[in-house]
């Protein structure tokens, strides 16, 4: 008799739920995810210079099914503190939010003088003091946001196989002591919780996925 492999594993709605609500909390500006792309991106291409970004990546990234009329992205992060919830959903331009010339300038650091995306050797510590105010932030939430769509390994259990996922993801593999990774976030600091449970199907009562679910109850 042929025993079936363990079925795979995603994030339970908690695990995301509660994500979404830390990364409201603290100043994140909304430009720090496409440092996280261009940064990638470099580190792909094996340059740091002249980086092509694909910004549909960062759309799929971001996609919501369910979200308010033509605002199909969604962007649990602000550098200001938002009262209404509808200000996290963005519309479909993802390109032209995060193009050369809409950059702020807490982001001209990703820039050559030719306008094209470059990062300087100490980007991730120029990252940190314009994206985080100078606040290294937990891995989790990020890693419970942005990995919420992502299936596991039947062995994931735990938030360290969360994070290391997003490590990979994001190209943070690379381990020790004044690591990109360690410039900007920290671990150790997880809510205790039931992080993954086995995949399967789940679509709230009124068709919508379950991301759309607690995006909107995210700040309650």
């Amino acid at each position: 008799m042929t025993i079936p492999d363990p079925p795979r594993k995603v994030l339970t709605l908690d695990a995301v739920r509660r994500s979404i609500a830390t990364l409201q909390k603290p100043f994140i500006h909304e430009q720090f995810i496409a440092y996280l792309h261009i940064r990638k991106r470099g580190i792909e291409d094996g340059s740091m210079t002249v980086i092509e970004p694909r910004w549909g990546d960062v759309s799929t990234l971001l996609a919501v099914a369910g979200g308010p009329p033509n605002k199909p992205h969604y962007r649990p992060v602000s550098s200001r503190t938002k009262h209404d919830p509808s200000g996290y959903w963005l519309n479909p331009n993802i390109a032209g939010s995060y193009a050369p010339k809409s950059l702020r300038s807490a982001s001209r650091f990703m820039l050559d003088s030719a306008g094209n995306f470059s990062l300087p050797n100490d980007h991730a510590q120029q990252s940190l003091e314009a994206h985080l105010r100078g606040k290294r932030q937990p891995a989790w939430p990020f890693a419970g946001f942005f990995l919420r769509d992502y299936s596991f390994d039947a062995a994931a259990g735990t938030v360290e196989d969360l994070i290391d996922g997003f490590r990979q993801v994001f190209r943070f593999d690379v381990p020790g002591p004044g690591s990109d990774f360690d410039v900007l976030f920290t671990t150790g600091d997880e809510p205790s919780i039931d992080w993954f449970e086995p995949l399967r199907a789940e679509v709230t009562e009124d068709g919508t996925d379950m991301i759309t679910a607690f995006a909107g109850e995210a700040d309650e």
